[in-house]
């Protein structure tokens, strides 16, 4: 078994996960807000093929 300590960043500090902030706008603008889902496996399939 693996210890992993997961470290969050401070509240009001997204400056602290830069990379995962821009990620996650961007998936938001390019693909999220995009389409309308019928299942989670619609959702996998669709966000596969976008990355």
């Amino acid at each position: 078994m693996q210890q992993i300590t997961l470290l969050y960043i401070q509240p009001g500090k997204p400056t602290q996960n830069a990379y995962i902030e821009q990620f996650n706008r961007t998936a938001r603008h390019e693909w999220l807000g995009l389409h309308l889902f019928e299942s989670i496996e619609q959702a996998q399939l669709l966000a596969t093929q976008w990355l």
